[in-house]
């Protein structure tokens, strides 16, 4: 046995507390949360004007998720207004943990290569939401995209820098997931003013569903 001094012997230990200290937040901090207070009610967009449901399911979120990312909401339909119903715009709700998942080139089928693309500032009842507003006019119908993101309780143009600003409170709390509001339809003519309306209005209004359940 090797014996060693006082000193030795204490900083030692200093040095084996400082690495079990990682371990002992995994044990008793979960790695994930989820940040809204209902998120079932977020399957419920019915509530949401001009929705017309086709297909929703959420999950718990596992402390402890077997996959590296996870989607915790999926919830789709059809808009009311614009379209006919063989050819009625999309919408979509999404939440995961992987930002990845949550964009709309992670939910949309196909390619789509937009001839235009701005980022509009929509004055609502809990701040300003900016909606991204993407159209192809190179094909026949005009197709016109249009989503948000939500992240730690607010709307953010871009996911990424918002997850850099929330880093440290995610060391304390763990993740949350982010949220995607997304429209996808085809106008029925030339003009695409009436579907950017409904898309952006729709956003809007899902961003209000949101807060109502969440906050």
């Amino acid at each position: 046995m090797i014996a060693l001094s006082t000193r030795y012997t204490r900083w030692l230990l200093l040095l084996l507390g400082a690495a079990l200290v990682p371990i002992a937040l995994e044990q008793v901090r979960p790695r994930r949360t989820d940040d809204c207070r209902h998120p079932d009610m977020l399957t419920l967009t019915l509530a949401i004007p001009g929705s017309r449901p086709t297909a929703s399911r959420a999950r718990r979120t596992p402390e402890r998720p077997a996959r590296p990312s996870e989607i915790t909401l999926w919830t789709e339909g059809e808009l009311a207004g614009p379209g006919d119903g063989g050819n009625a715009p999309r919408f979509w709700i999404v939440r995961s943990f992987d930002p990845g998942q949550a964009s709309p080139r992670g939910v949309l089928a196909g390619s789509f290569d937009p001839e235009s693309h701005e980022v509009l500032e929509l004055e609502t009842g809990s701040g300003v939401l900016k909606v991204h507003l993407a159209i192809d006019r190179t094909r026949s119908p005009s197709r016109v995209v249009a989503w948000a993101w939500a992240y730690d309780g607010r709307p953010t143009a871009d996911v990424f820098p918002a997850l850099l600003r929330a880093a440290p409170r995610r060391l304390l709390r763990g993740a949350v997931p982010v949220t995607l509001f997304l429209v996808d339809g085809s106008a029925g003519g030339p003009d695409t003013g009436p579907l950017e309306a409904a898309a952006t209005q729709w956003i809007s209004d899902a961003w209000a569903h949101m807060v109502r359940y969440c906050r």
